[in-house]
């Protein structure tokens, strides 16, 4: 973990109110810490942690390995209130808990390993054939809520305890590699090889699909890649708090969803109409159909 000035920023909106900063100017910072594997700590407060006359930046920041945020997960770095220096102090606080524990809510994913499995197609065609009466759309949402009931459901039954299955096979494993094999054990070991390759296939598969990598091919395992990506996507997506109109921060489940409800019915308000101005704007429209 390192933590303070570093006289850089990594992307433009890193600067406010001045001059833009040429691309390349950026770049070398940030391949600086792609090479060293760092990875740039969320914060929480104002952008800009130094100023002059006619620049805000944010300068200090804290960067961290991943083994370091896979310790702290929770780790959050406070931009507090400016004082006498023309840095604002930053405030480190670490945790590998939840700051602010919120009920986990369980959203159905269809896996994409599933579509390996042979008994996954059967299953859907099924549940889908379930007989269903009402009009064309209340059926095809009934459907969908019996086919993700039973998907849910067997993969329960099929896949649950990956992470154990993949345990015993290596402990087995290690077993029949220190000991003499004969043909009854040779065989053996080739089964439990061809069943750790599909679990580990499947492990890939699965945190493929939660890191959203496209753009990668087939290849030598990536899982811990993968892993990484997911871990990162959950830390931007993470909702800790957030600012009301008037700047107050709220973490609480309450504060949150006034802070929402407040900004989404302001937006989706309707306002006094300026019919001059609808008026001159559809007269300085040609028509593409003709009379």
């Amino acid at each position: 973990m390192v933590i303070g000035d570093f006289n850089e920023i990594l992307n433009r909106g890193e600067k406010i109110a001045s001059p833009i900063l040429p691309e390349r100017q950026m770049r070398g910072f940030r391949e600086a810490l792609g090479y060293c594997d760092l990875l740039d700590v969320c914060f929480q407060g104002a952008m800009a942690t130094w100023w002059n006359s006619d620049t805000l930046l944010q300068l200090d920041r804290a960067i961290c390995t991943p083994s370091w945020i896979d310790i702290f997960h929770y780790a959050r770095v406070f931009h507090l209130a400016p004082s006498d220096s023309d840095h604002v102090p930053l405030l480190l606080r670490v945790s590998s808990v939840p700051l602010l524990a919120r009920p986990k809510c369980h959203r159905f994913k269809f896996e994409t390993f599933w579509l390996q499995h042979e008994d996954c197609d059967r299953g859907v065609m099924e549940a889908w054939g379930t007989d269903v009466s009402g009009t064309p759309m209340f059926c095809v949402t009934k459907k969908i809520t019996h086919t993700r009931i039973h998907l849910n459901k067997w993969q329960k039954e099929v896949f649950r305890g990956r992470q154990l299955q993949m345990i015993g096979i290596r402990s087995r494993l290690e077993e029949l590699l220190s000991v003499f094999l004969s043909e009854r054990m040779q065989i053996e070991t080739k089964e439990l090889m061809d069943k750790l390759q599909n679990l580990l296939f499947q492990e890939e598969l699965f945190w493929k699909q939660r890191a959203k990598i496209t753009w990668l091919e087939d290849g030598d395992r990536n899982t811990v890649f993968f892993h990484r990506k997911t871990e990162n996507r959950k830390r931007k997506n993470t909702l800790q708090g957030l600012f009301d109109e008037y700047g107050i921060w709220h973490e609480d489940d309450a504060g949150i969803e006034r802070v929402i409800t407040a900004y989404f019915s302001k937006m989706f308000r309707a306002f006094e109409v300026d019919v001059d101005a609808m008026d001159v704007t559809l007269a300085a429209i040609n028509p593409c159909v003709t009379e």
